[in-house]
């Protein structure tokens, strides 16, 4: 079964010049400026960055901070008008009712969707039931179909119509970094759902656990509308 569809392929850039990238035996290449990506022995692509790279991010200081009166943020509930019936469909525990309930169906056929920190491929079967062609990305995991950093995302702009982030951005050096990668692979009107952790211990390869005001400031200064931020009252392991 390939891992990595023609419409994902035609997608995907270089990290070096950020032209399109050929596949070839081995993987793929850059037919601009040479630059070549292979498989790992597990079949990923491998598209995280070889060398250190300058990312900008502006920051305009001075602005009036956002408060916990900014915006609501209560424990989430049931979307009474939900998109996709996931009633009968084996799903991971993390994943529960109530944020299934907002999940998104797929626009069109073939729609994308990018489960960025996908792991094992949990979340597959899910999304793919929401209609969405899905396309797993992680730093390592032997199931990710391609390897690459969250701080720098391998697609061209406007991408996905649909982002799905579970528990990844404590993980991250420069989480507004990450955050303005995905602004930048969503298409407009398209919708990230991600978690994130804040009052549970350190793992020891986290770098932050932010409040519900540190994720508001994260998604607000990558442009995104803020439709909700919600705490789970309990979170399920």
């Amino acid at each position: 079964m390939e891992l990595i569809s023609s419409v994902v392929w035609s997608r995907l850039r270089c990290l070096e010049c950020g032209q399109a990238l050929a596949r070839t035996d081995g993987g793929a290449e850059c037919l601009t400026c040479g630059a070549r990506y292979p498989h790992t022995e597990h079949g990923s692509l491998d598209l995280r960055l070889r060398t250190p790279r300058v990312h900008p991010v502006d920051f305009t200081i001075g602005t009036p901070a956002p408060t916990e009166h900014s915006f609501e943020s209560v424990p989430l509930d049931d979307n009474p008008a939900p998109e996709v019936d996931f009633s009968g469909l084996e799903v991971p525990r993390h994943l529960t009712r109530a944020l299934l309930s907002h999940f998104p169906r797929a626009r069109t056929r073939g729609s994308l969707m990018l489960d960025l920190g996908c792991g094992e491929a949990v979340h597959q079967e899910v999304c793919a039931h929401a209609g969405f062609e899905w396309v797993g990305v992680d730093y390592q995991a032997r199931k990710a179909p391609i390897l690459a950093d969250a701080q720098c995302i391998p697609f061209e702009d406007e991408t996905f119509e649909f982002v799905l982030c579970v528990t990844v951005l404590q993980y991250v050096q420069f989480p507004f970094v990450a955050m303005h990668e995905m602004f930048r692979v969503l298409k407009p009107k398209g919708i990230l759902i991600g978690t994130t952790a804040f009052l549970e211990p350190s793992h020891g390869t986290s770098f932050y656990h932010a409040s519900h005001v540190g994720i508001y400031s994260l998604l607000q200064q990558a442009g995104f509308n803020v439709q909700r931020i919600a705490p789970f009252a309990d979170w399920p392991r």
